[in-house]
């Protein structure tokens, strides 16, 4: 026997009959559309917030870093003075020219009866004894020599000498003189000096007023002496070259 219900229509129970299933579908998809973008939103606000947190730390470092800067700042402008002056001293030192030899050299390069009064030296081309005035024009090293000699060939010799000095580009011969009236003299007796006045100046030999003379030196630029590359020190000077 077949059963009735007598339940009127709008009071029975709703049965699917799937005319509306896809709807469901529709549903369930647009949440899961939702969720992800809720998950992806979370994630890239993570990613924000760790960048900034990583942004904070390294402006944080970097202000460290300035104030360490600025605290250690009288220490590197120390080392910028040092580096300035050990500069300026291997300037000069490159720069300086060694007297100390030349004056050894022109005490040996002097002929017999030649004799030094004084000498003054310039490294620029300015005689650099007090008062002195440019003895010449050229901007190169200089020596001024003032001397005697017994005989004048002498003092061409000195010159020729003068010349063969190391480094030496030039040799001018100034002044050559004797005093007026020049010759022989007359002697004291018994040891035969000179009389008293013939001592002035460069003095006589032999009862002749000796010569005086004034001779520039000029030297080639100043190059560093050393025993290894670059100008070597002569023979004559002690060197090995």
């Amino acid at each position: 026997m077949r059963p009735v219900n007598l339940l009127p229509q709008k009071h029975r129970p709703h049965q699917s009959d799937g005319s509306k299933s896809g709807s469901a579908y529709v549903v369930v998809g647009v949440l899961v559309v939702l969720l992800g973008m809720a998950v992806a939103y979370v994630l890239e606000a993570n990613k924000i917030s760790d960048a900034k947190s990583k942004t904070a730390a390294a402006e944080q470092a970097t202000a460290e870093a300035r104030a360490r800067a600025t605290a250690n700042g009288p220490y590197a402008n120390f080392a910028q003075v040092k580096q300035a002056r050990v500069d300026q001293v291997k300037q000069l030192a490159n720069d300086r020219f060694d007297w100390e030899r030349t004056l050894r050299e022109l005490s040996l390069v002097l002929p017999d009866g030649v004799w030094i009064q004084d000498v003054s030296a310039s490294t620029s081309g300015t005689d650099s004894s007090a008062g002195a005035t440019p003895t010449t024009s050229s901007s190169n090293p200089s020596l001024q020599v003032h001397g005697c000699a017994y005989r004048q060939p002498s003092v061409a010799e000195t010159i020729v000498r003068l010349r063969q000095m190391e480094a030496v580009s030039d040799v001018t011969l100034s002044t050559s003189t004797r005093p007026d009236g020049a010759g022989h003299t007359k002697k004291a007796s018994g040891d035969g000096s000179n009389v008293a006045g013939d001592s002035a100046g460069c003095g006589t030999h032999d009862g002749i007023a000796n010569y005086d003379f004034t001779a520039t030196v000029e030297f080639s630029q100043p190059t560093t002496t050393t025993t290894g590359q670059g100008s070597k020190i002569p023979v004559r000077l002690g060197g090995g070259s």
